[in-house]
């Protein structure tokens, strides 16, 4: 009983170290490439990318034929 114990506690381990770096990861800030010397997280560019996409899309649905 107490090996299966000790698997679980190491499997939360395993999940927090992974879930940690990945919190880090996504929220690090990155140097943008316009020569501003601004940055931004990964997770913003992501939900800018979309929001571009998005936009580019609905633009191009709403043409006439």
């Amino acid at each position: 009983m107490k090996h299966s114990t000790r698997q679980t506690g190491q499997s939360m381990v395993e999940f927090v170290v992974v879930a940690a770096a990945l919190c880090t990861a996504l929220f690090w800030p990155l140097p943008l490439n316009d020569g501003s010397g601004r940055s931004m997280s990964t997770i913003r560019l992501l939900i800018s990318n979309f929001q571009a996409g998005y936009e580019r899309t609905s633009a191009s649905i709403s043409l006439p034929e």
